[in-house]
């Protein structure tokens, strides 16, 4: 193997760039955005509230409006996106007016319980439409209070990230204080990042506009080429990818490198070549567990015993992995 390709775009920064340019005030791009299930039912759900969304090949534009859900009430459809369906049920609590969060019956199936919770804490009246813990939900929102929570985040950072992305627009200073250990703290980070160029505090009232987003690489999908290659003891390149990104996946090439294989970084990409027989690995994954199923297969070329840990939240993903 002996192969170049250019990462994708990332799912996880497309999905926060969307909701930090709904609450911003004015217009901001998207460039190169992800055209996904997930993304587009991200879009689509801003479109059903209200917002004015428009999807060009390359360039996605939404208008913000300043914190305010232009609808005063909706049903939103998150299909198979946890991420989507955890970020809108924060979203739209900043409202006014009865909203709802559905999903596909997997969606149905996984956990909101600690944001629910979460919310709950900061007065908002929400409550299960169907079975307990999980979607759909009913929020009748008039607007987010603010004031402390305390979040359990093991199962997933999206409940977090999604009180830190809304949490600006509240009508007063949230603070957040996380209960217990927080999994995948890498996307909590990744939020981070997005947040520091509007120049707000994300534990405070703020105000910031609308901005120009770039959309990096994605690690995860470029993970899938780097295991090609350490298999078949070959050579790839995987242009589009940012070398300071705080994606969790970054990971994957540290891993690799651990099993034998070598990394190069350059200005606009990484190559990695296969190093001949591969290393078993005793990793613990709990920060990227999206890459478990990439080096578990990776693994299985190796010589020796490999153990992966900290891998319980894949059973909460969109299928059991």
């Amino acid at each position: 193997m002996d192969a170049e390709f250019t990462a994708p775009a990332s799912k996880s920064v497309t999905q926060r760039a969307l909701i930090l340019s709904a609450l911003a005030t004015g217009s901001s791009t998207l460039l190169d955005p992800l055209e996904s299930d997930d993304t587009e039912s991200l879009a689509h759900a801003l479109v059903v509230l209200g917002f004015s969304v428009q999807c060009h090949p390359g360039r996605w534009e939404i208008r913000g409006e300043g914190g305010r859900i232009p609808s005063p009430g909706a049903t939103v459809n998150a299909q198979d996106a946890g991420t989507a369906a955890r970020f809108l049920t924060a979203f739209v609590s900043l409202g006014r007016g009865r909203y709802v969060v559905d999903g596909s019956q997997r969606m149905r199936e996984r956990p909101m319980r600690p944001l629910v919770d979460a919310l709950r804490q900061l007065g908002v009246q929400i409550r299960y439409l169907g079975e307990r813990g999980c979607p759909p939900v009913e929020i009748l929102a008039e607007g987010l209070k603010g004031g402390t929570v305390r979040v359990k985040g093991a199962e997933s950072s999206q409940y977090l990230s999604a009180l830190l992305l809304s949490a600006p627009r509240a009508a007063s200073r949230i603070r957040v204080e996380p209960e217990g250990e927080s999994a995948s703290v890498p996307y909590l980070r990744l939020t981070a990042r997005l947040e520091e160029p509007l120049a707000f505090r994300v534990d405070a009232p703020a105000e910031f506009s609308g901005r120009e987003f770039q959309v990096e690489g994605d690690y995860s999908s470029a993970g899938y080429f780097f295991a090609a290659a350490a298999i078949t003891g070959g050579r790839v390149r995987v242009s589009n990818l940012r070398q300071d990104s705080a994606q969790a996946d970054r990971g994957i090439l540290a891993a690799l490198a651990e099993m034998g294989c070598r990394v190069e970084l350059d200005g606009e990409g990484c190559s990695l070549t296969g190093g001949g027989a591969l290393r078993a690995l005793y990793r613990n994954l709990s920060e990227m567990p999206d890459a478990a199923p990439t080096l578990a297969v990776t693994a299985l070329f190796a010589q020796g015993r490999s153990v992966l840990t900290g891998l319980s939240t894949l059973r909460l993903k969109e299928t059991d992995r």
